[in-house]
């Protein structure tokens, strides 16, 4: 009991601190928190929100393995009935800017 409290209170004060830093971090950066924090049970909308807002906004800075990485963590998230506010997927910024620069598909 004790052991999982303190691990929820861990868990919280990093998606706040990686909320908070999330527009200065690096490509690998964020896809691989996102994967950590995914994997750890993370279900904060905002944070998956805001890693897809990032990847969306600078696309290009994106390699094809961090682009992966991300896109995994946000769809397990969604599996797990994390939704952006109004119900939608927290991944939707980063899926329509996949949509519009289908060439950065073709090795997926």
């Amino acid at each position: 009991e004790v052991e999982q409290q303190l691990a929820a209170r861990l868990l919280e004060a990093l998606e706040v601190a990686a909320l908070q830093q999330v527009g200065t971090m690096g490509s690998a950066e964020v896809s691989g928190l996102a994967a950590s924090l995914s994997r750890a049970g993370s279900r904060s909308a905002p944070l998956f929100r805001a890693f897809s807002d990032a990847a969306a906004a600078d696309m290009p800075k994106f390699g094809h393995f961090e682009l992966s990485s991300l896109c995994r963590a946000l769809a397990r998230v969604h599996a797990d009935g994390v939704r952006a506010e109004g119900g939608g997927a927290c991944g939707a910024s980063l899926v329509s800017a996949l949509a519009a620069s289908w060439w950065r598909l073709r090795p997926f």
